[in-house]
């Protein structure tokens, strides 16, 4: 790669690898890790996603998913995904992956998952 000068940035240790300190602790109703959801062709499925940290704070939620999938915020680490499969879904599997981000200090802290 001649000529071509690439960055990479580190981000700076986290302080702690216990879940729900820096780094975002999914508590309930958020599904569990390969759950399968199911829901009819023309009715939406809700997928309520809590996390809590004690000292960054939970800036984002990450996802990605089918094309048409919404994405809501009802609270302090509380969002909502919805999705409504059409007619042209029927039978198919989509998978749902979405990570929570906290940040504490200018540095982020991610949780990912997949349904």
């Amino acid at each position: 790669m001649e000529g071509k000068v690439q960055k990479l940035a580190v981000d700076p240790v986290v302080p702690s690898c216990t879940e729900g300190l820096y780094l975002p602790k999914f508590l309930p109703p958020t599904p569990a890790n390969r759950a399968r959801l199911y829901t009819p062709v023309n009715q939406t499925l809700e997928i309520n996603i809590t996390a809590e940290t004690n000292i960054s704070t939970i800036s984002e939620l990450l996802f990605s998913g089918p094309y048409n999938i919404n994405q809501t915020r009802s609270g302090a680490g509380q969002f909502i995904l919805n999705w409504t499969p059409s007619e042209s879904e029927n039978g198919e599997s989509h998978p749902i992956c979405f990570a929570v981000q906290a940040d504490h200090k200018s540095v982020s802290f991610p949780l990912n998952f997949n349904l």
